[in-house]
């Protein structure tokens, strides 16, 4: 099989800074084409395999009028924002060789192919202050409201071998809309004991539209509702001897409506998005140290626990209330060392933790702990670095996906890894 993702960007700032008021203007292009085959049988017999074949074009605008950089007690911004994401699915779906179709009940080997078309145009405009009533305070308030409409036409097909005559299969939608729209609020406060230490707060409305889900011949499952929350986070941040010394906690919990949960079929493709009710809340710690010129030694930690409080699978039936959110680490670490000459070669390594994870709802299918060794060295001018590294370094293996057919299927990650590495900015 093969895998092939190409992609390219465009991205257009234009500023203005005047005496009393700053003006910016965001214009990007993405684009990108994905296009896969591979096994979905898990056996020696090449009986059946997954075809992917998707194109995305993204245009966004963005513009901001703001309060100018010197403004000290009162500072204000107001923008806007416009995106149109067109994803064209050339087709998706399976290859039944003749020995797969047997086994599948079908009378001889095809294509079940599935081919959409959707747009979602989404608008968005927003305000935010901050005022500070004494020196050590700082109050801010932010609003924005979005918007999002998608549309989309869909069909699905069976292109069998030898003939020019597709059959159609499963449901034909046409110009089906979802359309989604929220205020998210924003308010946060700073106090700063000093130079060195800073303890802030906020409590923020987050939004994720809704859609469509062109994978399902379900009109019951082919939207999927706006999932919301409600994030909460205290801190601290602080810097000793001259920023020798950075130190930073932070605690956060988040209470999500509608939490949208993607769900895989039977090649691990994900085929539906359900809604459920979810509940998260962790620490993280982050520390930098430089004891001497060049060298930074560097630690982190975070501890999440990420569950679900009201969900039922709706095709199995069964409750996951109180089970981990696939692909939810429970626990993460990275230590690194770090030297810098001062005529610019330098060498780093990191060590990366994760805690147990699991891969679907139903927690059955989960990754042990593990950690990764990177390392590079290199030399880096003004406007240019030159890198050897390795990833990976010590070959571990550890699952970056799983899913279950007769018995269960995964995907390993990346094995030791060696390149070299330009970069230069222009």
């Amino acid at each position: 099989g093969f895998s092939e993702l190409s992609s390219n960007s465009q991205a257009l700032r234009i500023a203005y800074g005047g005496s009393g008021v700053r003006v910016t203007s965001i214009t990007s292009r993405r684009f990108s084409d994905y296009q896969q085959q591979d096994d979905a049988d898990s056996t020696a017999d090449d009986l059946l395999r997954v075809i992917n074949s998707f194109n995305s074009t993204v245009w966004s605008q963005e513009f901001r009028i703001q309060s100018p950089e010197n403004a000290n007690q009162f500072r204000w911004l107001l923008g806007g924002y416009f995106e149109s994401r067109g994803f064209n699915v050339e087709k998706t779906g399976l290859r039944f060789s003749a020995a797969g179709a047997a086994g599948f009940g079908l009378p001889n080997g095809g294509e079940d192919l599935t081919s959409a078309e959707l747009d979602q145009t989404t608008y968005a405009g927003f305000g935010q202050i901050d005022y500070n009533p004494i020196e050590p305070l700082t109050l801010a308030a932010g609003l924005r409201y979005e918007s999002s409409t998608t549309r989309m036409d869909r069909e699905r097909n069976f292109f069998p071998e030898g003939s020019s005559s597709p059959l159609p299969l499963g449901t034909t939608f046409n110009d089906v809309e979802e359309n989604s729209n929220e205020w998210l609020p924003r308010f946060a406060l700073e106090y700063r004991f000093g130079s060195n230490l800073m303890a802030y707060g906020s409590v923020t409305r987050g939004f994720k539209p809704g859609g469509l889900n062109f994978q399902t011949d379900s009109a019951d499952l082919v939207r999927y509702e706006p999932e919301t929350s409600w994030s909460y986070e205290v801190g601290l941040k602080s810097s000793w001897f001259n920023d020798r010394l950075i130190a930073n906690l932070a605690a956060f919990s988040t209470l999500s409506d509608n939490y949208q949960v993607l769900l895989s079929n039977f090649t691990g493709s994900v085929s539906n998005i359900v809604n459920a009710e979810v509940r998260i809340y962790g620490v993280e710690l982050e520390m930098r140290a430089r004891p001497v010129v060049g060298l930074d030694l560097i630690a982190g930690f975070g501890y999440v626990n990420a569950q679900f409080t009201d969900y039922t699978n709706p095709f199995t039936g069964q409750e996951f209330k109180d089970n981990r959110l696939p692909y939810a680490p429970e626990f993460t670490y990275n230590l690194a060392v770090q030297y810098r000459t001062a005529n610019g070669f330098l060498g780093r390594v990191d060590l990366n933790g994760f805690g147990t994870y699991f891969f679907e709802d139903a927690n059955k299918l989960k990754q042990p702990p593990f950690a990764l060794v990177n390392a590079r060295i290199g030399y880096e001018g003004n406007n240019y670095g030159i890198y050897l590294f390795a990833n990976n370094l010590f070959d571990t293996e550890y699952l970056t996906t799983a899913f279950e057919i007769l018995q269960p299927v995964g995907t390993y990650g990346d094995r030791r890894t060696f390149g070299f590495q330009v970069r230069a900015n222009f």
